[in-house]
């Protein structure tokens, strides 16, 4: 209990982000550049007219909260493109998804209180606001999930001792959300870590494991029902960060992302920092 409360209060660092291609499981995976201004998390690919994208939070060091920005990858490297949407808040985890041909994103932005839909204009560089999906909550996390011609948002919430992840249909027409149901969890086992995606004929949803601290590791769950009906899931494997092949020394993994040809995770590097419950009071409070 001493060694949690002390790791909330003064155990900081920074996230890195690394990625390979999926047909070299025995390689290392790559850290993506970035420079001393800013640092990169919560890693989405988006593949377009067999272009790879690579949208994530960017978090800006002096101004202390994330935005989102993307890499693209040119000659098999990612090269950093710049910031695509800023807001005076907070706002990470890039959930990319398309509707009827068009490019749409729901960041999070739970310390606005709200669940954001963002459409892109012109993809991948100009994105605007297109409807204010939920407001007066504050969710983590959401992952826009297709099936067929439906689209559901699961969203995670902590609420007195429970941690609930939230299944909302989304009505791509009308733009609005409608609540399904929710599966409670007892430990913090249950945030998005990732979209879902297919292995063979199994369909698997990534979460964060964050039972003792923040992004202990990543579990992947094997969705047995995902309708209008509710959500069921059960674990099928774990991955520890010390199970990830990558140059340096890392303590924490929290995202795990794939496309057709690469795959991606977000790492942390502890390091003591006095003022690092500050730092997270600022982040999640920024407006």
């Amino acid at each position: 209990m001493i060694r949690s409360i002390f790791g909330k209060l003064f155990i900081g660092g920074e996230w890195k982000t690394a990625y390979r291609k999926r047909s070299d499981a025995k390689c290392a995976f790559q850290l993506v550049p970035t420079n001393e201004d800013f640092w990169i998390a919560d890693p989405f690919w988006v593949e377009d007219k067999g272009e790879h994208y690579l949208f994530c939070e960017v978090y800006q060091k002096k101004a202390k909260h994330g935005g989102i920005g993307y890499y693209k990858m040119i000659n098999g490297e990612p090269v950093y493109q710049g910031m695509v949407i800023q807001n005076p808040y907070h706002m990470s985890y890039p959930c990319v998804f398309t509707y009827s041909g068009k490019f749409y994103m729901v960041p999070e932005t739970g310390a606005n209180q709200t669940i954001e839909l963002y459409r892109a204009e012109r993809f991948p560089d100009k994105w605007v606001l297109d409807k204010i999906l939920l407001k007066g909550e504050r969710y983590a996390d959401s992952t826009v999930y297709q099936s067929d011609d439906s689209y559901y948002l699961l969203s995670y919430q902590k609420r007195n001792a429970e941690f609930s992840l939230t299944l909302f249909s989304l009505d791509m027409e009308k733009k609005s959300l409608a609540k399904i149901g929710a599966k409670i969890y007892q430990t913090n086992i249950g945030r998005p870590a990732g979209s879902l995606f297919h292995e063979k004929d199994t369909l698997m949803r990534p979460a964060q494991n964050c039972s003792k601290k923040y992004g202990e590791g990543l579990y992947f769950y094997k969705v047995t029902q995902l309708d209008k009906r509710g959500i069921e899931e059960k674990e099928v494997a774990y991955i520890s960060v010390d199970q990830i092949p990558v140059d340096g020394k890392f303590q924490r993994v929290h995202t795990y992302n794939r496309d057709s040809t690469y795959e991606v995770v977000d790492l942390f590097r502890e390091k003591f920092d006095l003022f690092h419950a500050v730092k997270i009071f600022i982040r999640k409070n920024h407006k």
